[in-house]
């Protein structure tokens, strides 16, 4: 069940929400204080809950649109979805607005997997590389956190 975006908001605002581990929750909350996210267009690869698409908001964002494969709806107007076949037709017939943002939280690391509704495929991880260079701005900036293999 997802929780509602607007509680979301308001609880990452004041900081006492958990969805993560707190390295990497501080570490993504630097990097997104220091590109200053005001009227920013993100885009967040991978996710099944809006939190992070919440911090951006959060943090003054225009518009979150998360790209995952499987399809999800939420319920505020500044967060939007897509699949990543939705995102390759509109690349292709040029309907794309690029992002000034791309975050993947631990998200890269799976694709190509079959984990989350996703095909499998060895190249699954350059792929969905690959298009967030396609999807962003010229002068876009990527944040990304792999996961830790020990």
């Amino acid at each position: 069940m997802l929780a509602s975006a607007k509680k979301m908001i308001e609880r990452t605002s004041k900081r006492k929400q958990r969805y993560t581990s707190r390295d990497n929750l501080a570490w993504v909350l630097r990097a997104l204080l220091d590109l200053g996210l005001k009227g920013k267009k993100v885009v967040n690869y991978g996710s099944l809950e809006p939190f992070y698409e919440v911090v951006c908001l959060a943090l003054g964002a225009q518009s979150v649109t998360t790209i995952e494969y499987n399809r999800l709806t939420y319920d505020n107007p500044q967060l939007f979805t897509a699949t990543p076949k939705d995102i390759r037709r509109r690349l292709e017939d040029g309907t794309l607005e690029k992002f000034d943002v791309a975050l993947s939280i631990s998200s890269f690391d799976h694709d190509g997997l079959g984990r989350y509704g996703d095909p499998i495929d060895p190249n699954g991880d350059l792929r969905a590389m690959q298009e967030v260079k396609d999807v962003l701005q010229p002068t876009g900036i990527l944040v990304t956190i792999f996961a830790e293999i020990i």
